[in-house]
């Protein structure tokens, strides 16, 4: 057993929300590597991830977006109780996850002036958010930041130049996912993938992921290729803006919706072609799962890291401008409809394979694991 113990914090264990893979992912490889880890969050709903055999401590409330409710919980409650667990236990470590969770641990380093080192891993830059740009500066009490792509960590080393900041990426169970992507395909859903070319998309339906732009992109090659449909795996928000769109681009047949899978990635890894384009990303983890299935990928140069994953260095430059054949796949110059239909076209009629294992591995559990090791350990 490693002589540090360590409490890790999120906010909750809801299933399909990424900082929350993201936390019982990192926690059990470092139990892996004989760290004494506990788990802290805030709430609990019907559908949770395992989290194995890692001890759970939990507040058991229930989530409000309620702005009261989050201030008293926020500033006053959560710091309160975390200082009372602290008290009562010997962690060494506090290692705090995304937005809501920094603000908390941050105001608790700040008003109890806990010993605990306390890292917060940065997950986003809300950057039109008044509270959390107000209390950006609240960063200053954190002894390690985290940051999940190089494109943030560029963004909190320029804001806040004397702390100690490290870009650290998110762990992913590749064997996990390679087992699950070969799972087969329920039989009420064969007919989707028979004769069939498959683009697909999955996240949620809402109006930072641009799904409009896509249907305006997509609408004229769909139309055109007999075989050819899209598969969104997604819910909530904005699910009923985007069918009665789909339908006034008469794309009903064409696209088809099929809400949140419990398996995204056999459906990922029985497609063609994975597409992804966002107004704004820091790292979205199922474009790294995309490489995982070795699904061909397309993707928005949207800030910040798609880049940062397909690698962009041009893979062959007497292409149409605009859009780039990278290291790993293809990512389009946000904005560009037009790039992007090209590109979509352009992997469609040209079968070509790159080699993703070694920008694989770059994010298996085990080598972020040894990353946190050697942070920890240092």
């Amino acid at each position: 057993m490693k002589d540090k113990k360590i409490l890790m914090i999120v906010s909750n264990l809801k299933k399909w929300w990424w900082a929350e893979d993201y936390s019982r992912v990192l926690a059990k490889s470092l139990k892996d590597l004989w760290y004494d880890i506990d788990l802290l969050t805030f709430y609990n709903f019907e559908s949770e991830y395992d989290i194995w055999n890692i001890k759970r401590l939990s507040f058991w409330d229930i989530y409000s977006d309620n702005l009261l409710v989050k201030f008293y919980r926020f500033i006053i409650r959560y710091p309160k109780k975390i200082k009372k667990i602290l008290d009562e236990s010997n962690y060494n470590i506090i290692i705090s996850n995304a937005e809501d969770v920094n603000l908390v641990t941050l105001n608790t380093k700040k008003y109890y002036s806990i010993d605990e080192k306390l890292i917060n891993v940065v997950h986003n830059y809300l950057w039109n958010h008044p509270v959390y740009k107000h209390t950006l500066h609240h960063h200053k009490h954190s002894d390690q930041i985290i940051t999940v792509s190089k494109y943030l960590w560029e963004i909190f080393t320029q804001k806040l130049p004397n702390t100690k900041i490290k870009s650290i990426y998110n762990p992913f169970d590749i064997d996990y996912i390679n087992n699950q992507k070969l799972e087969q395909i329920d039989d009420d859903e064969k007919y989707l993938f028979e004769n069939n070319t498959n683009l697909i998309t999955v996240w949620r339906l809402s109006e930072q992921k641009n799904y409009f732009f896509l249907i305006d992109s997509l609408g004229d090659v769909l139309k055109k290729r007999e075989n050819l449909q899209w598969l969104i795996l997604g819910n909530w928000p904005l699910e009923k803006e985007i069918k009665n769109y789909i339908k006034q681009k008469w794309l009903q047949d064409k696209i088809k919706l099929l809400w949140v899978k419990s398996n995204p990635f056999k459906y990922i890894y029985n497609s063609d072609i994975f597409v992804f384009w966002s107004k704004n990303e820091w790292f979205w983890r199922v474009l790294a799962e995309s490489l995982i299935c070795w699904t061909k990928t397309i993707s928005v140069n949207c800030p910040s890291w798609p880049s940062e994953i397909l690698d962009n260095s041009i893979y062959s430059p007497d292409l149409v401008n605009w859009y780039q054949i990278c290291k790993y796949w293809v990512l389009v110059e946000q904005g560009n409809k037009k790039a992007f239909k090209e590109s979509v076209e352009y992997l469609l009629d040209n079968d070509i394979i790159f080699d993703v294992d070694e920008q694989i591995h770059k994010f298996s559990k085990e080598k972020i694991a040894q990353e946190w090791d050697y942070l920890l350990s240092n």
